[in-house]
């Protein structure tokens, strides 16, 4: 009576038939193996059972790689993938299990514990899965540090929101307002991209900042070396529009194409933390941005006036209360201003008047 496959086989005949099944699929599978191989299936049948079961296994093993595949890293993927024609993937799979006796009664047990196994060796090299997507925000007057799960560490300025999404190619970040500084973990097969606006930041492992505001898109490097382009370029796969090295800063309008280089202090890099905000040359608009993310309560504002939002500002500045801002920037540049509730309205005095 031929034996029934569908029956529990014993671990250590199941061990010994996954055995010849790996056995058999190596070029040294000659005819005395072979009739080494048929007379013990045939010796006993529980043997050609956990045969069929072997087989079983490996075949579900083979159809799941696509999806198993698509959770890996490209680098988890590189080592099942390479030199397929002489090393097939499901048998370099084996050997990870190689040091674990099989005790599974059934095949069905076996591709259920090789998933687990995958699954446990993912979180073991804390590769995160696809498509996850985590949003971290502060508030006005909020910094606050983030720890990613790749590795890398953010710290986050006030009023800022990112989202963090990661892929078997990339880790991507978007930059929806605000700012932080980036500490990034070194994987040169998953760069590191932040999308802001109409740009992309691209690097592989560094230290930067990135500064995002309504019109303007500021990027500033500590260590090692970024690349900035706009969306559009990139996915035309077209050179950066500028390359950024340590002390490098890029300014950029955002609607234009320009990206203008400047050096900077690498030290000045995060100042904020302070809440000490230094500006190089900065719109007073863009200026004011800045400065309202450390007011808990309260802001500046610019008055309805022409070209007023155009006046350039450089030195350095201490956010502690909007009014202290207001009083500092209105000595600096000669201007008033004008309190509305708790709002401090900026505007230009009778004798700095553009018609005068």
């Amino acid at each position: 009576m031929p034996a029934d496959p569908e029956k529990p086989t014993s671990s250590s005949t199941l061990d010994e038939a996954i055995a010849w099944h790996m056995r058999l699929r190596e070029s040294m599978a000659t005819p005395f193996v072979m009739e080494e191989f048929r007379a013990w299936k045939n010796a006993a049948p529980e043997n050609a059972a956990a045969y069929i079961q072997a087989q079983q296994f490996w075949q579900d093993l083979d159809h799941a790689r696509p999806a198993v595949l698509e959770h890996f890293s490209s680098d988890v993927e590189d080592v099942l993938k390479a030199s397929p024609q002489s090393d097939p993937w499901f048998e370099r799979f084996g050997a990870y299990l190689d040091g674990f006796r099989f005790t599974f009664l059934h095949a069905r047990y076996a591709a259920l514990a090789a998933s687990l196994v995958l699954i446990a060796f993912i979180a073991i090299q804390n590769i995160p899965y696809q498509d996850q997507r985590v949003t971290y925000a502060t508030a006005r007057g909020e910094i606050s540090q983030v720890k990613l799960r790749d590795g890398s560490s953010l710290v986050l300025n006030a009023d800022t929101k990112i989202s963090v999404r990661y892929h078997r190619r990339s880790r991507d970040v978007d930059l929806l307002q605000g700012g932080a500084i980036f500490d990034v973990a070194h994987n040169q097969k998953r760069p590191f991209i932040i999308h802001a606006a109409d740009s992309k930041v691209t690097v592989l492992g560094t230290r930067f900042e990135v500064d995002l505001t309504r019109d303007n898109l500021k990027v500033a490097v500590a260590r090692g070396l970024v690349g900035v382009a706009s969306d559009a370029s990139q996915k035309t796969n077209t050179a950066y529009a500028i390359k950024l090295k340590p002390g490098e800063q890029s300014n950029h309008m955002i609607g234009q194409e320009k990206y203008t280089r400047s050096t900077i202090d690498p030290a000045q890099i995060g100042s904020w933390q302070e809440h000490v905000l230094v500006f190089d040359n900065a719109t007073l608009k863009e200026s004011i941005s800045r400065l309202n993310r450390h007011f808990a309560k309260g802001a500046l504002a610019l008055a309805a006036e022409p070209d007023i939002a155009q006046i350039r500002l450089s030195g350095v500045f201490k956010a502690v209360t909007p009014e202290a801002s207001a009083a500092q920037l209105a000595q600096l540049l000669s201007l008033d201003v004008e309190v509305n509730k708790d709002t401090f309205v900026l505007q230009r005095t009778s004798d700095n008047s553009p018609d005068k």
